[in-house]
């Protein structure tokens, strides 16, 4: 995961969550030159090579089940983008976006 500087303030089209300009924004090398193309994010801030795709090896369940509440929003953002980008698979999509809905839902009190 990588860490970029918010240049525009923009809504995350998959966890729905506004980053304010200023911020902080951790995301995967794809996704971050996708919104430093469109003007959203600015320089890469801090670079992870820790990769964690390894998780999405496997079948549907067993991705399903590797797949928890406990990771962070910007590790399902990541895990999501590249379940997307490679296999696909609806009930792995499924489960991260709802994992994502979870995380946003209890961050609004």
């Amino acid at each position: 995961m990588n860490k970029y500087n918010v240049k525009k303030r923009f809504r995350d089209k998959f966890t729905r969550k506004i980053h304010a300009q200023g911020s902080v924004y951790e995301t995967n090398d794809e996704r971050g030159r996708e919104l430093q193309e469109k003007g959203f994010l600015g320089e890469l801030l801090e670079q992870d090579e820790k990769k964690d795709s390894n998780v999405l090896e496997g079948n549907a369940k067993d991705v399903v089940d590797a797949i928890t509440a406990d990771l962070s929003e910007g590790e399902l953002t990541y895990l999501h983008d590249q379940e997307s980008n490679n296999k696909a698979r609806k009930s792995v999509l499924s489960h991260i976006e709802s994992l994502l809905g979870d995380n946003d839902e209890s961050s609004e009190s």
